[in-house]
């Protein structure tokens, strides 16, 4: 969802996508990137196909369905994601997948679900929710925080010098490290709490008003 805004904007600065997991560098190289282990996939696979749960596949940089399903759309329309591929079953192509993270929904209880996944997983995958639509499991030890240190680590820039903001229960491990840490005003009441300042909504040009009280402008 971020190549056509890295488009328009021409950026050559690297960057930290997909909730930390796949870092590029400023040519549009990726410099490291967190996959899931084949087991872990295929227990996944195997428990949201029983239950007949709709999900989707993160591999590199394709979003893949095994079958038609509304999230499918719903995260092409409201999120901005690319459509994910219609892939057909993706358990005999387990092998030949690079899976950095798995959204999966049910609308009878996200809830119920998710603990049954941390139950499945057992430790070897991290299950977290950045909206209400879906649940997503990542590689173990991964977040948006842990790759955002591992960039800043390369490029030799301290936390103190970072501006980072969020709304979602994804973003709280980023917030509570960076020398400024901004909730949006839509943001999940945990975030609100832990943020150094709350600016306005996703809606409501949120970002921009933090980025202009935050960052000095170039000629300051």
């Amino acid at each position: 969802s971020a190549t056509a805004v890295i488009e328009q904007l021409d950026l050559k600065t690297p960057g930290v996508y997909c909730q930390g997991l796949v870092l590029h560098c400023g040519d549009g190289s990726v410099w490291r990137e967190e996959t899931l282990d084949r087991e872990t996939a295929v227990d996944v696979i195997t428990f949201v196909e029983a239950q007949q749960l709709p999900y989707l596949v993160y591999d590199g940089a394709r979003i893949l369905a095994s079958s038609e399903n509304p999230y499918r759309h719903l995260l092409h329309k409201k999120y901005h994601e690319p459509l994910p591929e219609l892939a057909g079953p993706l358990l005999p192509q387990v092998d030949d997948l690079r899976i950095n993270k798995f959204l999966i929904s049910d609308e009878r209880s996200n809830d119920e679900t998710r603990a049954r996944l941390e139950t499945l997983v057992n430790g070897r995958a991290t299950v977290t929710q950045a909206v209400p639509e879906y649940i997503e499991l990542l590689p173990h030890g991964t977040s948006k925080g842990k790759g955002l240190a591992l960039l800043l680590q390369k490029l030799g820039i301290p936390w103190e010098a970072v501006l980072a903001l969020g709304d979602g229960e994804n973003d709280l491990e980023m917030l509570q490290l960076a020398g400024v840490g901004v909730a949006m005003g839509n943001a999940a009441p945990a975030v609100k709490a832990v943020a150094d300042y709350i600016t306005l909504s996703n809606n409501e040009a949120g970002v921009a008003t933090a980025v202009t009280r935050f960052v000095p402008s170039p000629h300051e």
